[in-house]
């Protein structure tokens, strides 16, 4: 039978949460700077 799993603690929860907070908000920095150059590539995907 498996070892029953340790339950996450705040301190895990907060830095887990905070890092998938900075990899969204990198992403959303990245498109936004580069959007002028992902557009085109997002048109060519959509066949608008």
């Amino acid at each position: 039978m498996a070892e029953p799993t340790r339950p996450i603690n705040d301190a895990q929860e907060l830095a887990l949460w905070m890092a998938l907070t900075a990899l969204l908000a990198a992403g959303l920095v990245l498109y936004f700077r580069f959007a002028d150059r992902i557009a085109p590539l997002l048109d060519v995907v959509t066949d608008k």
